[in-house]
């Protein structure tokens, strides 16, 4: 929905008001940082409590005391940004043509929102840890809708403003909270006594807590720096075109996003039973998935992204300023979504010391480097450092990792689960390349069959690529030869 609608949004409210959504997205993710790994934790306590490592009583008191803890960082964030508004509207961001008054409004409303989606996410964690997947995609489609469609009705029918749109932001994050609350509190078995607040419920869970509060920090500057010092460094509207580009990248989370909510607590619920023979057949399994699915996606929108971005947009201006950010932004999360299988499998054993360490190297290589590269080469440097750095992970984290945990199955991950599906996926796309002529504002119809043919070519042959690939398309053929005998 937040992909489809954003010509529109750009359309009602201009480039540089879709600005503002940038850094509602960026203060959104800086303040995950106050999370301190406490949502994760609760989505591999809840796994684990499936897995019988928790009592009804001991789970219940986790979850209460992790509510009271996010009910006042709440308070806090809400408060920080509608007191601090002025300042950043004013002294911080390079506003051309609005209002800095209404750009001060439109922080403050923003700081409700946060404050609204960041309860619901803790309770969004806590259902997926439980893998009540379905129930929750449901409420994601739900809600999707009534942010990305309903924001449009206001806009044309009540104000075109962005005080509107992050107003009725606000509504909808309220409610979606209290749906995902009282749904997190019906799944759980009721216990015996009333759940209190306990220290000891987070302290037993603090190492691991402590853990993933640092790779956070972490995450967040390796993947929000650039955000923020281009913030400051560009002006709004050019920093609206790399929100756009961060927009288009990130429908690759749109695939990566799904596996890791069932991924991530179904090995931590095979970590706790000791299942190690399935731990590494699943392993294999889902990695191969993950990069048949996001392998197709990411190397078609990187090679065509002038297509996708005419055809979007309409706008041949922002279409030639994002289209080579997109390209580089999309290598990067495509190495990064290769990192999530193996994440989810280190967060299963406990296991956050690796990730630290490569990390911290990582930062003190890559912030430096931003002051160095995005004052010459602008934002599409710093989108070709960020496709450096998950590079970087691959080549050193996953060696170390496998070692400890996965020992003797690097091969196969390089052999099996990557590189087939990527190598004739790569193959297709420049091919693709240089045979598809470039796009034309007045042939709308020939860029979305250039997408839509490329997008089935690649996910066809990835799936044949990989053995899970081949099992899905031999159970498909199977059941409609099936069909096709009992018709």
């Amino acid at each position: 929905m937040g992909f489809v609608f954003v010509p529109l949004y750009i359309s009602y409210l201009g480039a540089e008001s879709y600005g503002l959504m940038g850094i509602f997205a960026a203060m959104q993710a800086w303040f995950v940082l106050l999370d301190m790994g406490l949502s994760q934790t609760l989505n591999r306590e809840m796994a684990r409590f499936r897995g019988g490592a928790h009592t009804v009583e001991s789970i219940r008191n986790l979850l209460r005391s992790m509510e009271i803890v996010y009910l006042l960082v709440a308070i806090v964030i809400a408060g920080t940004i509608f007191y601090g508004s002025p300042w950043i509207a004013i002294s911080w961001l390079k506003v051309e043509t609005l209002n800095p008054l209404v750009v001060a409004d439109a922080l403050a409303i923003m700081g409700a929102v946060i404050a609204f989606r960041w309860l619901g996410g803790l309770y969004r964690s806590a259902i997926s840890g439980l893998q009540e997947q379905v129930w929750l995609n449901v409420s994601n489609i739900m809600f999707a809708t009534l942010r990305g469609l309903g924001v449009i009705g206001v806009l044309a029918w009540f104000s075109p403003s962005i005080q509107a749109f992050f107003f009725y932001q606000g509504i909808v994050s309220l409610f979606e909270t209290i749906v995902l609350g009282v749904m997190l509190h019906v799944l759980l078995p009721r216990a015996s006594v009333p759940s209190r607040f306990s220290w000891e419920a987070i302290s037993q869970a603090w190492r691991f807590t402590g853990g993933v509060m640092l790779i956070t920090l972490l995450v967040l500057l390796m993947t929000q720096v650039d955000k923020l010092l281009l913030s400051k460094w560009l002006s709004l509207t050019e920093f609206g075109y790399y929100s756009i580009a961060g927009v288009v990248a990130s429908v690759l989370y749109m695939l990566v996003n799904p596996v890791g909510s069932a991924v991530s607590p179904r090995l931590a619920e095979m970590v706790a039973k000791g299942e190690v023979v399935a731990i590494k057949k699943a392993y294999h399994r889902y990695s191969q998935f993950l990069t048949m699915t996001v392998a197709p996606a990411a190397l078609v929108i990187a090679t065509f992204s002038d297509h996708l971005l005419l055809l979007w947009t309409r706008d041949l201006q922002i279409s030639a300023a994002v289209s080579p950010i997109v390209s580089a932004l999309c290598i990067g999360t495509f190495l990064n979504a290769l990192m999530s299988v193996p994440y989810f499998l280190q967060l299963a054993y406990g296991w956050t010391r690796l990730t630290i360490q490569i990390s911290v190297v990582v930062v003190l290589i890559y912030i430096p480097s931003l002051f160095l590269v995005v004052p010459s080469f602008g934002s599409l440097g710093a989108a070709w450092l960020w496709a450096g750095i998950n590079a970087f992970f691959i080549v050193v984290a996953l060696p170390v990792m496998h070692r400890k945990l996965m020992p003797g199955e690097l091969g196969n991950w390089y052999r099996q689960d990557v590189l087939p599906a990527f190598f004739v996926s790569s193959v297709i796309v420049f091919v693709g390349r240089c045979v598809v002529a470039k796009p034309d504002l007045a042939a709308p119809f020939y860029s979305l069959g250039v997408l839509f043919f490329f997008s089935m070519l690649t996910l066809f042959a990835a799936a044949l690529a990989t053995p899970v690939g081949r099992e899905v398309v031999r159970t498909i053929k199977n059941n409609m030869l099936y069909a096709h005998q009992i018709h």
